[in-house]
Formats: structure tokens, C-alpha cells, sequence
């Protein structure tokens, strides 16, 4: 719907009908956040199948594809570029095994840099805070532990986050 509303306002040169679109968009994208899939970014839940696969996917198809025409203005195709990146990631948490979700990020960073096009800047980024998110709680871990044992308290070995 987002994307047809989209295509018929550049048709009829009506932005009121696109930004109706965009907005059928953010909601699609809201209403995915407010579901049962999102425990995946977590590692909590068990792997989806196909239809939670396509209930990430389509929306992230959809944004990509409002992000890359050429009629979307450069603000809107910005966050629409970012908003694919965040849903295709939402996309591969249904199918991806918990230990190896850290990777979708940087798999995704490789890839968009592999296009070399400044277009893909937003979600190029979005894929690097994903990626920052994942690397964040166990170096806060680490730099309490070492703040702990800098103080001059004993730090059990056991207390120490695994390197894994």
C-alpha cells in the first residue's frame, strides 16, 4: 500500500497522497516493532520461518524501493535508506541463529559499501550502529570489571564476561 501510494502521488503530482504513503509506511514499520518478533534482536525466542521472514522482508523491500527512486526527495530517501537497513535486519533475526546475529550487521556493512554509492550512506550507518549495539553491552561489561579491579577490589575470573 505504502509503496503503490507513493507511485500514484508522483503519477497525480499530488504530495499530499506521499506523504499519506509514507506515513502508511511508518505505521507498517511501527506495528512490525510492536509485534512478537522483535524479542529476536534480544536472542530471546526460537528462529521464525517463512512468514515471519516475509512479514520483515516485504516492508524492508518496500523502503528500499521508496529510498532509491529517483522522484523521492533526498531527506525522505535518507530515511527510508536507514529504515530498509533497520528492516532487513529485523528480516534475517527471523531466520538467523542467536550466536550468529552479531554478523548480519557487518555482513550488511560489506555489502552496501561494496555498491559504492553515496545513496546508500544511511542505511550504511544504520547497519554500523547496529553493529556498535552489538559490541556495546559486553565492552560496558568488560570496562566496569577493569574499572573494579583498577580500584584495587579482587575481580574473580569467573566475573569476567567470556571472550565469545
Amino acid at each position: 500500500m505504502a509503496y503503490a501510494l507513493h507511485h500514484v502521488a508522483h503519477g497525480a503530482t499530488d504530495a499530499r497522497v506521499e506523504r499519506e504513503g509514507w506515513a502508511f509506511a511508518a505505521l507498517s514499520a511501527a506495528m512490525l516493532a510492536g509485534g512478537s518478533g522483535l524479542d529476536r534482536v534480544f536472542g530471546i525466542g526460537a528462529v521464525g520461518g517463512a512468514t515471519a521472514l516475509l512479514a520483515w522482508a516485504v516492508p524492508a523491500a518496500v523502503f528500499a524501493a521508496i529510498a532509491v527512486d529517483r522522484r523521492t526527495p533526498e531527506t525522505a530517501a535518507r530515511a527510508f535508506g536507514a529504515g530498509a537497513a533497520l528492516l532487513g535486519y529485523g528480516a534475517a533475526l527471523q531466520v538467523v541463529a542467536t550466536a550468529w546475529l552479531p554478523l548480519v550487521p557487518a555482513a550488511m556493512i560489506l555489502g552496501l559499501a561494496s555498491t559504492r554509492r553515496a545513496a546508500a550512506m544511511p542505511a550504511l550507518l544504520a547497519a554500523a550502529a547496529m553493529s556498535l549495539g552489538w559490541a556495546a553491552l559486553p565492552l560496558a561489561v568488560w570496562a566496569w570489571q577493569a574499572l573494579v579491579a583498577a580500584s584495587g577490589m579482587f575481580v574473580p575470573a569467573g566475573d569476567w564476561p567470556p571472550f565469545g
